[in-house]
C-alpha cells in the first residue's frame, strides 16, 4: 500500500518516478519505524524534501497523519540539538 501510495504521490507532485527515489522514501519510512528522531542530509538538489514531503503526503493518504519539525542545524548549538551529560551527576539534559 506505502509503495503505491508513494508512487501516485510522486505523480501527483508533477515528478518521474523513478525507482531510486522510491526506494529512498521507503528506506525514510523503515528508519522512523525504529527511531524517534530522524535527520536527512546531502547535497543540494539531493532530493532531500521531495522524500520527507512524499513520505508525509504518502502517509496521509493512508490514514497515517505525520507532522514533520524542520530545523536548521547551524542555528542551534550542539548541545541543544543532542543534549549534553554532566560529567559530575551522569544526568542528561536535553
Amino acid at each position: 500500500e506505502l509503495l503505491k501510495a508513494v508512487e501516485s504521490k510522486l505523480e501527483e507532485g508533477g515528478y518521474k518516478v523513478f525507482y531510486d527515489q522510491v526506494d529512498k522514501t521507503i528506506q525514510l519510512y523503515e528508519t522512523m519505524l525504529t527511531r524517534h528522531t530522524t535527520m536527512i542530509v546531502g547535497p543540494t538538489g539531493g532530493g532531500k524534501s521531495v522524500v520527507m514531503f512524499t513520505l508525509q503526503k504518502a502517509q496521509g493518504e493512508l490514514g497515517l497523519p505525520t507532522k514533520l519539525y524542520i530545523l536548521n542545524a547551524k542555528a542551534q548549538t550542539v548541545n541543544e540539538l543532542y543534549g549534553v551529560l554532566d560529567p559530575v551527576t551522569r544526568e542528561w539534559a536535553d
